[in-house]
């Protein structure tokens, strides 16, 4: 990616683009290398309330704004006031980048979020900032029940001007993210490009979970949510935060919006903290169509099921779930815990299933324990949940089997197995 010294260069690298996709494939190739003074300030717990205080910090340095409100901050002012109008003669604004590869892009991940709800007709379904609602008019069209929720009004009426003239029924409500008409739980709730302008995202997870039918889930489609190995790694130089690429330091100063972006190993910790487990969805046809899907995880956590385990400060610290176990691949590995206030105590099953002693040692919020398991010993350890505090930390040496047995084919690097985790 190009280094973007000076954000005062923003205007100047914006002009000059043929056509709408140009700008925004160059923009999101810039990137603002924030000094080395404003990063050390992001060296915090990435759950607590000071570093959300130097995020909207940051923030406001962007887009120039006096704090951050978005009731003020989240609007498009861009849209005409018009509603009439608006329906008679409105076009999605991405079949005016007049580029069918980016069109196609869009057509392609709508396609991928209604794969990824796997709804039928008659699911009720709440969707967070649906802009112009190109997907929830898709599932009402099939017989949904859908719900929009928006901070802004104009997108509202749009909405349902488009489902007047469809003859659809969509029920819209303005608000903020987590809100939702009262005394209803949805089998779906979704977020396509939208998760991110929540700076109260860890309040915003509580709020879906008492919105969520028992067996439902939330999806979230098209986020900045980005692998250790990630391209747009270096455009989120800290846990989470604003978007440092030129395209989203745009609109944050042309908007005054708050653009953030996610480290994937923040945003599972911040899922599994919540309560849920997460699991991903890879859209091949379009990165913007990939779904993170939440579940509520309930008092026994399958650990071997095909579920994202990652910490701060601990990603891509597991292989695959293989169904009863699912092995570390570094010699210290993190398991966020449920942090709800549900549950006072938990219980992790563990397995050495290498023919080697294994020195292990598991810090938790009850303190430190070493013990040695024998090979392909299995052990149950318990310890007490606090409301908040780190991910379990289980170290243990990495063998390759293929190393300890001229007969294994095995050339994967593991440490300790674990199971299940049980909450009391």
């Amino acid at each position: 990616m190009r280094q973007l010294d000076d954000i005062g260069r923003l205007a100047e690298i914006n002009s000059g683009h043929r056509t709408e996709a140009a700008r925004i494939e160059a923009m999101t190739d810039f990137v603002w290398a924030l000094p080395e003074d404003r990063r050390a300030k992001f060296e915090l717990d990435p759950f607590s309330a000071s570093y959300g205080e130097q995020v909207q910090i940051l923030l406001a340095e962007i887009t120039g704004r006096d704090g951050y409100d978005p009731e003020r901050d989240e609007l498009a002012n861009y849209l005409n006031d018009d509603r009439d109008r608006l329906a008679s003669h409105y076009v999605p604004n991405f079949y005016r980048t007049s580029s069918s590869r980016f069109v196609g892009d869009m057509l392609q991940s709508f396609g991928a979020v209604l794969k990824a709800l796997d709804v039928k007709a008659g699911d009720s379904i709440l969707e967070y900032g649906p802009g112009d609602g190109q997907i929830s008019l898709n599932l009402a069209r099939m017989g949904c029940d859908v719900t929009v929720v928006d901070i802004e009004q104009r997108y509202l009426d749009l909405i349902h001007a488009q489902a007047e003239a469809l003859g659809l029924r969509i029920q819209a409500m303005r608000g903020q993210f987590g809100d939702a008409p009262p005394g209803k739980k949805y089998d779906r709730i979704f977020f396509f490009e939208a998760f991110h302008h929540a700076l109260d995202h860890q309040s915003v997870l509580h709020a879906l979970r008492d919105h969520l039918a028992e067996d439902g889930m939330v999806v979230f489609a098209g986020e900045p949510i980005i692998p250790v190995d990630g391209y747009y790694r270096p455009t989120v130089q800290y846990p989470w935060g604003p978007r440092l690429d030129g395209l989203s330091l745009t609109a944050m100063q042309a908007h005054g919006w708050c653009e953030l972006g996610f480290h994937r190993e923040y945003f599972v910790e911040l899922l599994m903290r919540s309560g849920f487990a997460v699991s991903f969805r890879q859209e091949p046809s379009t990165d913007r169509g990939s779904a993170y899907i939440a579940r509520v995880s309930g008092q026994t956590v399958d650990l071997g099921a095909p579920v994202l385990i990652e910490a701060v400060g601990m990603p891509d610290c597991w292989h695959p779930g293989e169904g009863a176990w699912r092995w570390a691949k570094a010699a210290v590995a993190g398991i966020p815990l449920d942090r709800t206030g549900r549950w006072r105590s938990a219980s992790l099953d563990l397995l050495n299933p290498l023919p080697i002693e294994k020195r292990v040692v598991i810090s938790s919020d009850g303190g430190t324990e070493e013990f040695t398991m024998v090979p392909h010993e299995t052990r149950t350890h318990t310890f007490p949940l606090a409301e908040s505090g780190p991910a379990l930390r289980i170290a243990a040496p990495v063998h390759k089997p293929s190393d300890l047995s001229s007969a294994s084919g095995d050339n994967r690097e593991l440490g300790i197995a674990v199971s299940t985790i049980r909450y009391s």
